[in-house]
């Protein structure tokens, strides 16, 4: 911050608009309140990218059974290991989970 500080001054000294409002700002800033609103909001946003994350996974997951199953009708599971990068077990386990439905 100080750094900017150091970039900016010559750019803004004496101009007492643009002076005034980084004074404001910087109190808001300084306001344990408006931290606590913008902790709440970046925890918020957190969640959301988790979700989304974790939502994309498991859709890559899926995608990932569905090839699985699909490959394993046409090629060796040792293929398949080396195309998804799984172990056979894992893909024998896919098989097995999908032929239980």
């Amino acid at each position: 911050m100080q750094e900017e500080k150091k970039l900016c001054t010559p750019i803004i000294e004496g101009d007492e608009v643009v002076m005034d409002y980084m004074e404001k700002l910087k109190k808001i800033n300084e306001n344990s309140e408006f931290q606590s609103l913008m902790t709440q909001e970046e925890s918020a946003q957190m969640m959301v990218n988790t979700y989304v994350r974790e939502a994309k996974e498991e859709g890559a997951m899926e995608a990932k059974k569905e090839m699985i199953l699909k490959l394993s009708k046409k090629i060796s599971l040792q293929e398949i290991a080396e195309i998804t990068n799984l172990s056979i077990d894992e893909i024998k386990k896919v098989i097995k989970d999908e032929a239980t439905f």
